[in-house]
């Protein structure tokens, strides 16, 4: 894959700005998921990529506006199609749909989703390392460093702490050890069904899109079969189980 060189002039220094942003959500969605705060920390990762494709994308010349969305996707995958290959689409969607629970007042009947803090680092470290690769930038004839690129340099433990990527850690293995999970549902007649638990390995199947609490009878639910360690319900009534 090569990288797209952008020189002098000012969109150059707005989509070096941008990626600056990026980086800011990155490494607090990272701070987020290491400690087990999920919803927000998966919220925070949205944006991260979000503002990382947009950075991308100035190269084309295309103003791109709004939350992270199927149409920032399609166009990274028409002007960059070698870099779109090697993340996931899925957790893309993925994080677009955690995005939405920024507002959970208008979120529509039975919308759900599962999160893993584990699996939700590895992916977002994978992707951004991928997308900050999109695009290198110069000023004067001399390379500027992106923010990320001067934390990776001087080993900064914001962005190492955990990095199964940068350290080199087979990705099975980093996933082999206990994580959290949280999962919710938006019942028709019952309002939000939220659950915290312990799991004894990550998912390791890629698959971001898990439905939280699958119905299986008149107003009863359950978490996916993964093996639970400990739960704890957060939001649910008496006639709902884990």
């Amino acid at each position: 894959m090569k990288n797209e060189e952008v020189s002098d002039h000012p969109m150059a220094v707005k989509m070096l700005q941008l990626a600056n942003l990026a980086f800011l959500d990155y490494v607090g969605a990272r701070c987020l998921l290491l400690n087990e705060h999920l919803l927000p920390g998966a919220s925070l990762a949205s944006t991260a990529v979000e503002k990382y494709i947009k950075s991308i994308l100035f190269t084309s010349g295309a103003r791109i506006r709004g939350h992270l969305q199927n149409s920032h996707l399609a166009s990274l995958n028409s002007y960059k199609p070698d870099l779109y290959k090697r993340i996931s689409p899925e957790f893309l969607t993925f994080l677009m749909n955690c995005y939405q629970l920024r507002y959970m007042d208008s979120i529509p009947e039975n919308f759900n989703l599962v999160i893993y803090a584990r699996e939700t680092l590895a992916e977002l470290d994978q992707t951004i390392f991928w997308l900050s690769r999109g695009t290198t930038f110069r000023r004067t004839g001399k390379q500027a460093p992106t923010m990320l690129e001067r934390a990776i340099a001087r080993n900064d433990s914001k962005v190492l702490l955990e990095n199964y990527l940068l350290l080199s850690i087979p990705k099975a293995k980093f996933l082999s050890r206990q994580d959290r999970g949280y999962a919710m549902r938006n019942r028709p007649d019952d309002g939000i069904l939220e659950a915290e638990y312990e799991v004894y390995e990550s998912p390791i199947d890629g698959k971001f899109c898990r439905e939280g609490f699958i119905k299986e009878g008149e107003r009863r639910y359950r978490i996916d079969n993964r093996r639970i360690i400990t739960n704890k319900r957060l939001q649910s009534d008496a006639s709902s189980r884990l």
